[in-house]
């Protein structure tokens, strides 16, 4: 299987020709949901043509982690607001949340020396390398922006929708790539795991592994086997009480 960026306009045919020749995730810089803003930047996307995109995405089993930006030219409380709406609608399967980034050389960093939005320096990290706010508007403060990525990341991820999501591709995926990894087992582990013992090989190029596809951290019983009721984490369906660096697999 494979992965790619894409923009939010790919025909609907395209996208599934990809599907069918082992497409599996789609990396899409949504950037804004309000459209002066993409407009401003030069994004060239409509947001109606990218709600056509995601829903063809979704019909067609395609994974999408969305991403998009606050805080660029045009920014408002309400855009932010109108954006964190619109990645909720859209309902990718992940989502990033980024600052503008006004780096040297852009249109951007002219347009931010020019008018006076460099919030105090032009450094775009701080010592511990983490992304520092920095375009602050008169209407609206770089703090005030740097706290809404926090927010939106809150209201898209906890929230019904999204929490209870049982036809989460993802989830699937991690069902079906713990069935594919069986066969590829020695003999013996297939066996222990039969008998729903745990099985430590940690010399094992993929018992041993700490594999992360799926995450799948809860207590549903088809996950479980039937076998134990303790959480369980990651594709193969490890306890999470083993502690990292998992060396041990329990295949269900």
């Amino acid at each position: 299987t494979w992965g790619c960026n894409a923009k939010a306009n790919v025909p609907r045919d395209v996208l599934a020709v990809m599907k069918q020749n082992g497409c599996r995730v789609l990396l899409v810089g949504y950037e804004s949901g309000n459209q002066q803003i993409l407009h401003n930047i030069k994004k060239g996307i409509l947001v109606t043509k990218a709600r056509e995109f995601t829903r063809d995405a979704h019909e067609l089993g395609l994974i999408i982690h969305g991403t998009f930006i606050l805080g660029l030219p045009g920014e408002t409380l309400e855009t932010i607001e109108e954006t964190t709406r619109y990645a909720m609608e859209l309902n990718p399967h992940t989502i990033q949340v980024s600052l503008a980034a006004p780096y040297p050389g852009t249109f951007l960093y002219k347009q931010a020396t020019e008018n006076g939005w460099f919030s105090g320096t032009d450094m775009l990290l701080d010592d511990g390398g983490n992304q520092i706010a920095q375009l602050s508007y008169p209407h609206l403060s770089s703090a005030v922006i740097f706290d809404k990525v926090e927010e939106m990341y809150r209201r898209f991820y906890f929230r019904p929708r999204k929490i209870g999501a049982k036809d989460d591709p993802q989830r699937a995926e991690g069902r079906e790539l713990r069935r594919d990894l069986h066969p590829v087992l020695p003999d013996e582990v297939r066996a222990a795991n039969a008998k729903g013992a745990p099985v430590h090989r940690r010399d094992h190029p993929v018992a041993g592994e700490r594999l992360e596809a799926g995450r799948l951290a809860d207590r549903d019983p088809a996950l479980a086997g039937g076998r134990h009721d303790r959480p369980r984490d990651g594709v193969l369906g490890v306890p999470l009480d083993a502690g990292p660096p998992y060396d041990a697999a329990r295949l269900v």
